[in-house]
């Protein structure tokens, strides 16, 4: 018995590939046919409001399938999907890799462990994150990101991920370190700190559901107690569960009280009810496919809380958060301070994306919110009773201008 020559060998290896490199882009072309199809056809489905314009819009997504070709890249056709989703003009309408999905329901990511602000022209960090490199080398509220790699800082992602030197400035030092984003899991639950003897802060930056669970927001509810004054901070929330932001608000009205609806046009109207206090995202399902008005009303049982409250917003404050600004001004000794919110407030739903990986998910506009006082919140935010700004004397020294008037 003789061995195949390694010219034979060679030859079949060079066929198989012949063969399989271009079956592979030919599959993946067809996959990405169907990933398009399912996504238009399930937002001509599940969007709020069906209309003619809706319709033409669902026909136009479609088309982009014939523009696949076998060379595009998954990122490359959900970029032209997401191009297609701005004509509607509506927030809450995208596709999420399994990157951004886990950092929206999970809290998780590759960052540096620096939270910072642009105040003046000038990137100051305001908090340090346990467990981030950032801690590591020991840098502080109140230090200037001044570049990278000896390139000047162009935006607070550059800070958050960005890989090199950093020449920092603290008082009146300037030196380097090095930082590499490292694998977080960013705490976001409800916080209390003493700020006087008088006034508490409460810091909720996310109203995911799990940092609502009963019995730990009834806990947070009475470290309140005693205070005459809370600050809420809200900067940079970019919402959650409804369910979750409606219990971190009834502490503050003490009774039920009726914050707004989410109306879904393409149901009957007559069908309505509260949403129940209940976490699970089926329960909540579940009411959104039986009901055409879903109430949003405050809960019992979370305590109440008497005192004045001043709740701090910012241009990032989205979605859900934007209701509870707005519910709060309905409250007696109440105030809302800071920045204009995003205006990104609908009742979105995920899906997951049958065609592609674990991790890409779909989120929908299902409903729109509608306010105690009839206003529909999106595109037009919530607009603080007195506009702030911050002052970089202040944030050097570690000093939050907004939570330092407030406090007045």
């Amino acid at each position: 018995m003789h061995s195949p020559g390694w010219r034979k060998i060679l030859s079949a290896v060079v066929v198989m590939g012949l063969v399989a490199v271009p079956n592979y882009y030919w599959v993946r072309a067809s996959v990405h046919v169907s990933v398009i199809r399912y996504i238009c056809d399930l937002v001509e489905m599940k969007y709020f409001e069906y209309s003619a314009d809706l319709e033409k819009w669902a026909n136009r997504c479609r088309a982009e399938r014939l523009q696949v070709s076998p060379w595009d890249s998954t990122r490359e056709v959900l970029e032209r999907i997401q191009g297609h989703f701005r004509y509607l003009g509506i927030s809450h309408l995208e596709v999420y890799t399994p990157v951004e999905d886990k950092r929206l329901w999970e809290g998780q990511g590759q960052e540096n462990g620096i939270q910072a602000r642009l105040i003046e022209d000038r990137y100051v960090i305001t908090k340090v994150l346990p467990g981030g490199m950032a801690a590591r080398v020991a840098l502080k509220p109140g230090d200037i990101v001044e570049t990278l790699d000896g390139q000047p800082i162009h935006s607070l992602w550059q800070i958050q991920t960005g890989r090199g030197f950093f020449t920092i400035i603290r008082g009146e030092q300037t030196f380097r370190v090095y930082l590499e984003p490292r694998e977080m899991i960013l705490d976001s639950r409800p916080k209390v700190t003493k700020v006087n003897a008088q006034t508490a802060l409460l810091e909720i930056s996310s109203f995911r559901s799990g940092y609502f669970e009963g019995d730990n927001w009834k806990s947070t509810v009475q470290q309140m107690g005693g205070y005459q004054q809370v600050i809420i901070d809200i900067r940079d929330n970019s919402g959650g569960s409804f369910v979750g932001m409606l219990r971190a608000l009834s502490p503050f009205f003490c009774e039920p009280t009726f914050i707004g609806s989410l109306v879904q046009p393409r149901k009957n109207q007559e069908s309505r009810g509260p949403l129940l206090d209940d976490l699970s995202e089926d329960s909540q399902l579940t009411e959104l496919d039986e009901k055409g008005v879903v109430e949003l009303w405050t809960y019992p049982n979370y305590g109440c809380f008497k005192g004045q409250v001043t709740v701090l917003t910012n241009y990032q404050t989205a979605s859900v958060s934007e209701i509870f600004a707005h519910g709060i001004k309905k409250r007696p000794n109440s105030r809302v301070w800071g920045e204009p919110t995003s205006g990104d407030v609908v009742l979105a739903v995920w899906y997951g994306i049958p065609h592609l990986p674990k991790g890409y998910s779909l989120s929908i506009p299902e409903a729109t919110v509608i306010t105690h006082d009839d206003v529909n919140l999106e595109a037009q935010g919530v607009w603080p009773d007195r506009e702030l700004s911050y002052k970089l004397a202040d944030a050097v020294k570690g000093i939050d201008t907004w939570i330092d008037l407030a406090t007045r």
